[in-house]
Parts: C-alpha cells; sequence; structure tokens
C-alpha cells in the first residue's frame, strides 16, 4: 500500500506523486490492520505528510478497525501539542473517546510523557479520570508514570490556586465589570470547573 508506506517514511513527496497519478481515492484506506494512512503518518510522528494528507482528504475522524483507537490518540502520544490542538479542533468528538482497552488520549498522552499534551487536553475540557493515571502498565516502570503525573498535578494546583486568588481579590473589591482580566483568567476557569474534584486522581 503505497500511501502508507509513505505516510510511514514522512515522504510528502510520494504521497503528492501518487495524488498526482489519480490514486486519491485511496487515501483513507486501511491496511490489513485497520489503520488508514493518515494514522500511520500521526504513528511515526511524520507532522508535514500528516498535515499534507489532511489538507488533500484524509479524514482524521476515522477510527482503527483492530482496538477501536482514533488518530487523536495517536498524536497525544507521539506528536507535539499544537498539532494535537489543530487535530482536537477538527475532531472534538475523539478529545476523551477510549479505545477497546479503554486507553484514553489523556492515558496515551501519559505513555508519551507528553506533559504538555497532558496539559493542553485538561484546557480543551478532559476530565481528568483515575483511570488515566494508573500505577502501573504492562511495559512501563511506575517511575515512568508517576513523574509525569506529578508534574501535571503540580501545574493544575497551581493553575487553580492562581485563580482562586484572583477570583477572591475581584469579588472581595466589588468588581463588576472586568471583562478584560475574565478573558485572561477564563483558561483558569474552565480548567478548576474540570478539576475541582478529579484531583484526586493524580494525588496516590
Amino acid at each position: 500500500m503505497a500511501f502508507h508506506s509513505a505516510c510511514q517514511q514522512g515522504r510528502t513527496d510520494i504521497c503528492a506523486w501518487l495524488k498526482e497519478k489519480g490514486s486519491s481515492d485511496l487515501i483513507n484506506v486501511p491496511d490489513t490492520r485497520g489503520k488508514s494512512p493518515l494514522f500511520w503518518s500521526v504513528f511515526y510522528n511524520r507532522i508535514d505528510t500528516a498535515l499534507w494528507m489532511i489538507a488533500h482528504g484524509a479524514d482524521p475522524c476515522i477510527i482503527t478497525a483492530d482496538q477501536h483507537a482514533t488518530i487523536f490518540a495517536a498524536a497525544c502520544q507521539y506528536c507535539t501539542p499544537n498539532f494535537v490542538a489543530e487535530l482536537a479542533s477538527r475532531v472534538p468528538g475523539h478529545i476523551a473517546l477510549t479505545d477497546a482497552s479503554d486507553l484514553s488520549p489523556m492515558n496515551y498522552a501519559l505513555l508519551g510523557n507528553k506533559v504538555p499534551t497532558m496539559k493542553l487536553l485538561v484546557l480543551l475540557g478532559v476530565p481528568i479520570r483515575r483511570q488515566d493515571f494508573p500505577s502501573s502498565i504492562p511495559g512501563f516502570v511506575a517511575f515512568d508514570l508517576l513523574e509525569p503525573r506529578n508534574e501535571l498535578r503540580a501545574w493544575v494546583e497551581e493553575e487553580v490556586d492562581v485563580y482562586t486568588v484572583f477570583t477572591t481579590l475581584v469579588l472581595g473589591c466589588g468588581v463588576h465589570h472586568c471583562d478584560a482580566k475574565q478573558k485572561q483568567t477564563k483558561r483558569r476557569h474552565s480548567m478548576a470547573g474540570a478539576t475541582t474534584c478529579p484531583l484526586a486522581a493524580l494525588r496516590r
């Protein structure tokens, strides 16, 4: 399968050549494992190729047939936060979708030690589930999972504390018209609401 091979290797030029030769109808065809060419470009962190594929008809909503895995979850484990944010805008229904093993995009970001991506997911409103931060996973030592979990916990607690202090000051001063300040703290506000109870999941 030419598109699959080109995407795995990051050969955007070959993808373009295949399209010019009339193979556009194959751009979303899965391989024997049920994975699309776009999935493989994301899996191997070939971001330029992935963006080209999306711009030329590749469907980021395709879910693999074997593990019910999403392209978005693979991006959370292997790609940059900027690409994850771009993909999230195209597949909003996938940002918390679990696969056949009940692994979520947050879980995959943890496995990839992608703390910036974990923070992004929180800001996008993804809830922090206890099962997304297990003490151990086959193939990973406990330390591999503990370090990114603790880093995320420290960040969440700091952001929530800053929002709480600011809210107290605003309300205490009787300020009712502070649109500019509200915009500046909108990010912290949404995160505070999303993590009030689930913070316990990070404190084990």
